[in-house]
């Protein structure tokens, strides 16, 4: 396994001192690595919307495609604040791609939001109508019940 000390490496980049920072890790391969989590998303999501229009709407595939993409939400906060002039600390994904490849973090947070836009419209429009409602309130509440074990109890003792 490789593992890269990436504090002092984003001391380098935050300098632009692109030099150090490639010294201690090839900025393509955090930039990749990055990247990967908003990549893994979009493949989930594009899974999730196969899997409605194959099968069937299955409740499970529609909250998983929507609840992936709930990882958006620092880099939209962030974007707005941005635009208003309010200061932000965030760091996501995007942001950090953004960083290291010069891509506008607004481009990377668009398109995030446009695909959540777009499939999470697909993905409610697939749902049966009659059961919509009910689907929503219980893929609503599990999401939270999810949350409060995963954070109250399965994360902590998965990452302690």
């Amino acid at each position: 396994m490789v593992t890269w000390d990436l504090q002092e490496f984003w001391e380098a980049v935050l300098r632009e001192d692109y030099e150090t920072a490639a010294g201690v890790a090839p900025i393509w391969g955090v930039a990749l690595s990055d990247a990967a989590g908003p990549l893994v998303t979009y493949g989930l999501v594009a899974a999730c919307c196969c899997g409605c229009a194959y099968w069937r709407a299955h409740p499970l595939l529609v909250a998983v495609g929507y609840v992936s993409q709930l990882r958006i939400w620092p880099g939209a906060r962030h974007v707005v604040f941005e635009m208003v002039g309010i200061e932000s600390s965030a760091m996501y994904d995007e942001l950090r791609v953004a960083v290291l490849t010069r891509i506008p973090v607004q481009i990377l947070v668009g398109f995030a939001l446009a695909v959540l836009l777009v499939t999470g419209i697909w993905l409610g429009r697939s749902l049966p109508r009659k059961r919509r409602v009910a689907a929503c309130l219980s893929m609503a509440a599990g999401t939270a019940a999810g949350v409060f074990i995963y954070a109250g109890h399965v994360g902590p003792w998965l990452l302690p």
